[in-house]
């Protein structure tokens, strides 16, 4: 009777380690952040006027949303007009890590569109993992001194993935508690 009982108090432990886990995941799935980057004030990743974000370590979805979604730009034009093919609008960005390199990665399909609301219908989106807690640099493609005539900008919302084993722990967390349901009937 001594044995069913540790089995059963261990059950419970393990249930509650596995829904704490459970938990855990689902707040870092729902953690995310809107990051707006103002085409007249953003340069590119690496400059000077770069966007910091910093982040803990997790694996991170970086999608880019448009006024109807919460934030501020569909997408941004390094030009005043449409005056030429490549004077329209484009739904780019940038990423800088440190620790992955001293580079950044350009996400940009290539093309120009007529309309802020077009380029984004064309977005690209990004992922990237932190191994511990670092400064993020985000931006647009653009040069320093060229800002002042650019229209528009970039609402990128960047959301915090649950890892795998958070999964795993759930999923072992229902299996443990039909297990101690089942081993109770006996």
């Amino acid at each position: 009777m001594i044995q069913i009982r540790k089995i059963q108090h261990a059950f419970t432990a393990v249930l509650v380690l596995c829904l704490f886990s459970f938990v855990l995941c689902v707040e870092r799935a729902e953690a995310s952040t809107i990051l707006n980057l103002n085409a007249n004030l953003v340069g590119s990743a690496t400059g000077p006027d770069e966007v910091l974000l910093l982040l803990g370590p997790g694996t991170y979805l970086v999608h880019q949303i448009g006024i109807a979604d919460g934030g501020l730009w569909d997408g941004w034009s390094a030009w005043p007009s449409n005056s030429c093919p490549d004077c329209r609008f484009q739904s780019s960005y940038e990423i800088a890590i440190l620790s992955h390199g001293t580079g950044f990665n350009h996400y940009w399909d290539g093309h120009f569109y007529d309309t802020a609301l077009e380029a984004l219908s064309h977005r690209i989106d990004a992922t990237f993992t932190l191994t511990a807690a670092e400064e993020v640099h985000f931006g647009l493609n653009d040069c320093p001194g060229c800002l002042g005539d650019n229209r528009g900008g970039m609402s990128l919302l960047i959301t915090d993935v649950p890892e795998p084993t958070s999964l795993v722990l759930l999923g072992s967390g229902l299996v443990i508690l039909l297990g101690n349901r089942r081993f109770r009937r006996r």
